[in-house]
């Protein structure tokens, strides 16, 4: 399972994410009863890292492992084993995936071999506006990888749409396009198969981005919206999706309204972006939520008395201009099993008033500057760290 079909480059860290859909893609991870093959990667992840066989190198907020990297050792020793399964050959530094009838390819098979392509990651190319319609002869793709180098992701890099030759693709599992989308890509809709959709969207003529037919979709992030009259329809689309797990919505400008998402019943992880009038009633929430992030969300009202009727709820974040207000107050029997708060960029927030038996079960706060008083902290007994935010973290893990 640590040899991938292109070894990894010495030292290099990748996302626990990333690596967990290389190994579905690759095929290393069986299908096991009702286990989603995500939920069982992570169990093989963990046991290798309590092998010493994987490193963790970052971990979240909660103490999720984020970024890991494979020891220099044991890398050497997956590549001798893949070069005698034949996986790739080394030559001159640069990895050469053999045409299953020679190890010595000539340029016809080179070729067969590219066509034969089950991952493409384009991390760190150029583009011009555009991505090649070649792509969509790839008919064995399923993961697609596209993000600029470290030094253009400040710039006005974009692609203009997406070719349609990508709806000839039948084998989609993963799509991460990481340069904003100008023109809808409709083309994604043929993609029936697709379980994670990574998508800079940028909606300018505020027509949503229907995606109901993604029947096995589980993840949906980066999606923008320039224009949320829009979002009922859009929200009535994704309702559909009953695999969807985990959602991220920007809007720009803001002006989010207030939708039920109760039927979104397997949605684990909501991060939304923009301004939100009002928060949906407790019951409007989707049942299943564990983790929920709101940022620029701008309420001039305290949310706690919503939120903390969110029985599974984990994980809070309320980031950048998310509340308005100073105040914010947990009643006694509120949020009975969060364990992480973080409360970042509430510039005029002062106090934080928890009742006895508010967040009985909170293990960790973070906090930003601004909050100079926080009452009922004592009655805290499972909690382990507080941290202090000095400066604005908009874009904290």
């Amino acid at each position: 399972m640590l040899s991938l079909s292109r070894p990894l480059p010495e030292d290099w860290v990748i996302p626990k994410r990333e690596l967990l859909l290389l190994w579905i893609t690759e095929g290393f991870i069986p299908q096991q009863d009702e286990q989603r093959m995500e939920d069982t990667a992570e169990d093989y992840l963990n046991e290798l890292i309590n092998r010493n066989l994987i490193q963790v190198v970052a971990v979240s907020i909660n103490e999720r492992i984020k970024k890991c990297r494979v020891h220099d050792l044991v890398r050497d020793l997956c590549i001798k084993k893949a070069k005698k399964q034949k996986l790739f050959e080394i030559q001159n530094n640069i990895v050469h995936v053999p045409s299953s009838s020679s190890s010595h390819p000539s340029t016809k098979c080179r070729r067969q071999g590219i066509l034969n392509c089950i991952v493409l990651n384009l991390e760190g190319i150029e583009f011009r506006n555009r991505l090649s319609s070649s792509v969509g002869r790839l008919i064995h793709l399923t993961y697609l990888s596209i993000k600029l180098p470290f030094t253009f992701r400040e710039s006005n890099s974009f692609f203009s749409k997406l070719p349609t030759s990508l709806g000839n693709l039948r084998r989609w599992q993963t799509l991460d396009i990481g340069i904003v989308i100008l023109e809808k890509p409709t083309v994604i809709q043929k993609m029936k198969n697709l379980r994670h959709l990574f998508l800079f969207y940028h909606s300018q003529d505020g027509k949503p981005l229907l995606i109901d037919s993604l029947s096995y979709l589980q993840t949906l992030s980066n999606i923008w919206v320039s224009d949320w009259r829009k979002m009922i329809q859009f929200s009535n689309s994704i309702a559909k999706l009953e695999n969807l797990r985990s959602l991220y919505l920007e809007a720009y400008p803001p002006g989010v309204p207030s939708f039920v998402m109760n039927s979104w019943l397997h949605l684990s992880k909501l991060q939304i972006k923009g301004r939100i009038p009002q928060l949906p009633h407790a019951r409007q929430f989707p049942p299943s939520l564990t983790q929920l992030t709101l940022e620029e969300t701008e309420l001039d009202y305290d949310p706690m008395a919503i939120l903390e009727k969110r029985q599974k709820l984990l994980t809070l974040r309320l980031r950048k201009d998310s509340y308005l207000g100073e105040e914010m107050q947990v009643s006694a029997h509120g949020f009975p099993r969060l364990k992480v708060i973080q409360l970042f960029g509430l510039n005029r927030m002062r106090r934080l008033n928890i009742e006895k038996g508010g967040m009985s079960k909170l293990t960790q706060l973070q906090v930003f500057e601004s909050v100079l008083d926080i009452n009922g902290l004592s009655e805290l007994l499972l909690l382990q760290k507080v941290d202090v935010i000095t400066t604005s973290l908009d874009h904290h893990p």
